[in-house]
């Protein structure tokens, strides 16, 4: 059926197999399956899973090289995994599943969750080497750079949305990979400012 979840349809069509079996081959009958396309979409998640981590790993690691502020990099790091739970949450609640487009919109979306935030943090470190408190110079950095931030995210999600509403089968593609990229730059936009 389409729209079903192959993986799982897979594992119970073999349950069900497995219970059949001995009854059937009483008669004479062997059952053998002969293509099964849960094992690449299981191998093809795993992956784009590995993929996502190893992009949140070296994306941590590069803030880290760049920014030379430990405490920093775990502020701009949250954003990642905030953003990715939020994010399933999200697909989760509009019946998504996790398949080749959502885990490849995830993937993209690595690279772009962590922007936002390292804007943030890197305007509050500016303001605070001039000498300013913490609470002064996180609300002067905020105040001085939230429209660009807003309209760098925005102009992100201008992009994406009008591809998750495509026309005709491409469009059915591709709402899942708009709407979940979309949504999590949405969410990183929120991580960066709080």
């Amino acid at each position: 059926q389409s729209g079903a979840n192959v993986v799982n349809l897979a594992t119970r069509v073999r349950a069900e197999l497995d219970k059949l079996r001995p009854t059937l081959e009483q008669k004479g009958i062997t059952v053998a399956v002969p293509t099964d396309n849960s094992v690449f979409v299981s191998h093809a998640i795993g992956d784009v899973t590995f993929d996502l981590l190893l992009g949140a790993a070296l994306t941590v690691l590069i803030i880290l090289v760049f920014l030379h502020d430990v405490r920093a990099t775990f502020i701009a790091a949250l954003a990642i995994p905030t953003s990715v739970v939020a994010t399933f949450a999200f697909m989760g609640w509009m019946g998504f599943t996790f398949n080749n487009v959502s885990m490849l919109a995830l993937s993209l979306s690595i690279g772009i969750l962590v922007d936002d935030a390292i804007v943030v943090i890197e305007n509050i470190y500016r303001h605070r080497e001039m000498g300013k408190p913490r609470m002064r110079a996180a609300l002067d950095a905020t105040s001085e750079i939230g429209l660009p931030v807003n309209a760098t995210t925005l102009s992100i999600v201008a992009v994406f949305v009008p591809v998750a509403y495509m026309k005709g089968i491409i469009g059915r593609f591709f709402f899942q990979f708009g709407m979940t990229v979309a949504f999590a730059v949405l969410v990183s936009l929120f991580v960066s400012f709080t």
